[in-house]
């Protein structure tokens, strides 16, 4: 039986800020660590990462 349905392989709202959340977060840390010389561990960039993208992704409304 096949489906009416189209598959549409186009990402989400969510995905999309949640990726665009990902990569501002990456570059901050980066500048933050060039020009003010504080050392950020990978664990902590990850951990900053991840919940300013679930904050983000959690704030943005779903598109019908």
């Amino acid at each position: 039986m096949a489906d009416d349905k189209s598959t549409s392989w186009a990402p989400t709202a969510k995905v999309g800020v949640g990726v665009l959340a990902g990569a501002i977060t990456l570059l901050a840390i980066r500048i933050i660590q060039h020009y003010a010389r504080v050392d950020v561990s990978a664990e902590t960039s990850s951990a900053l990462t991840s919940v300013l993208t679930f904050v983000i992704q959690y704030m943005t409304p779903e598109r019908k």
